[in-house]
């Protein structure tokens, strides 16, 4: 529900974006986990889909604002 106020803020709005996806991504991708990975690294594997996830949206948004600054210039 904060993503909207802090919108014209660029930092603000990246801020709540990697909040939002650091607390979905447990609730939306567990059940692969379970099924691919064993008990003992359980914790490994989900820490490391939690930074994949992460660093993409991060990455995705950096390559859009660069496009996005070519096709203005």
């Amino acid at each position: 529900m904060a993503i909207p106020l802090v919108a014209p803020s660029v930092p603000l709005y990246n801020t709540f974006r990697v909040i939002f996806i650091e607390t979905m991504v447990v609730m939306l991708s567990n059940p692969f986990i379970n099924d691919y990975v064993t008990v003992q690294s359980r914790e490994i594997a989900t820490g490391f889909q939690t930074i994949g996830l992460t660093a993409g949206s991060l990455l995705s948004v950096a390559g859009l604002y660069t496009l996005t600054n070519q096709i203005e210039n």
